[in-house]
């Protein structure tokens, strides 16, 4: 998308790739050094929360031809966030699946390959533009976003730890 609507060269997008890469890697770092304060519950609803905002800042910057740096930026916050999702996420099963680790780490990566795989079919289907990106990322992430913070209100209502 960057390379066929946005007119990057292949060095461009290594750019991209490369900002947003360091991004995830920074969050995952930072992750490290936040979950000795902060549950890994919260720092998920974080991740996801403001990935969630990332992803609607693609679609909407992308609808409203705000062009490829503007994109980048919000592409870049999804990226970032996505340090706290993943390690969040990862940490979660590990814990709620502590008695069988192999079978809980085989569904989480499974079910987070088999639903990421989607998105760039998804996307291509409906265009493969910046638009169709966004809305496929915004529509995703909202929805694991909105999944999380219920699960969260619902185990802190009933006293659950998660994390």
């Amino acid at each position: 998308m960057f390379q066929s609507e946005f007119g990057f060269s292949e060095t461009g997008y290594t750019v991209v790739f490369a900002v947003d890469a360091s991004c995830m890697i920074l969050t995952t770092l930072a992750f490290r050094r936040l979950v000795r304060r902060c549950s890994e519950d919260a720092l998920l609803t974080t991740g996801l929360v403001v990935g969630a905002l990332g992803a609607v800042g693609v679609l909407v910057s992308a609808l409203a031809g705000l062009g490829p740096i503007v994109v980048w930026v919000c592409l870049a916050v999804v990226t970032g966030a996505w340090g706290f999702v993943i390690t969040g996420s990862t940490t979660r099963t590990q814990a709620l699946g502590a008695a069988l680790p192999g079978t809980a780490a085989a569904l989480q990566g499974g079910i987070s390959f088999g639903l990421g795989g989607l998105g760039t079919p998804l996307a291509g289907w409906f265009g493969g533009t910046a638009v169709a990106m966004g809305a496929v990322m915004a529509t995703g992430i909202v929805i694991a976003a909105v999944v999380q913070v219920a699960a969260s209100a619902r185990a802190g209502a009933s006293g659950t730890r998660l994390g």
